[in-house]
């Protein structure tokens, strides 16, 4: 693990947005997987537009 304040640390969960596919993911993607604990896990949040469906 990498310092941050001087001290050892790591996440059990980091959770990424829809803007995933906007970032360099490879790069993101192992960035997240150093910061992680063993076990952690990543979370990918998704949403769909809301003018999707049959409604207006």
């Amino acid at each position: 693990m990498r310092p941050f304040c001087g001290e050892v640390w790591a996440v059990d969960v980091i959770a990424i947005g829809n803007a995933f596919h906007r970032l360099p993911r490879s790069r993101v993607a192992a960035r997240a997987y150093r910061w992680l604990r063993p076990g952690g896990r990543p979370a990918l949040v998704w949403s769909q537009s809301q003018r999707r469906g049959e409604l207006p």
